[in-house]
């Protein structure tokens, strides 16, 4: 088995190549893993792994509504939810609310916070 095969890591729903390749290197610089999944239908494959930790879901991410992804979801206490998106789009981020996310946030604090996120959604302090 390779030196991954059991450290956890997250899923992050998004489309935007920009921010994926910061979010996906925030968690390397703090020793974590992040896959990133462009459709519902590649994350629902990442989160049958039992290593993974955390859903993030870009809510800006095209045909990833809120619901159809918590519906692709293993039914888990441990996995941890977190939707965010543009603080302008308010019904989006009810409809996250919504659909049972554990944390629903705007874009912007999620980009403040990344660090504090992935080190509480990993568990280590890195």
């Amino acid at each position: 088995m390779d030196s991954e095969g059991k450290i956890p890591f997250g899923v992050l729903v998004s489309k935007d190549l920009f921010f994926t390749s910061r979010v996906t290197s925030t968690a390397s610089t703090l020793g974590t893993r992040v896959r990133v999944a462009g459709t519902v239908e590649q994350a629902a494959e990442l989160l049958k792994d039992s290593r993974c930790v955390c859903l993030m879901l870009d809510l800006a991410t095209p045909n990833a509504l809120p619901a159809d992804v918590m519906a692709e979801t293993v039914a888990s206490d441990e996995l941890r939810t977190i939707a965010f998106g543009a603080h302008v789009h308010t019904a989006l981020l009810e409809r996250a609310t919504a659909a049972g996310f554990d944390q629903v946030i705007t874009k912007g604090r999620f980009t403040a916070e990344l660090p504090a996120i992935l080190r509480q959604v990993f568990g280590n302090q890195s």
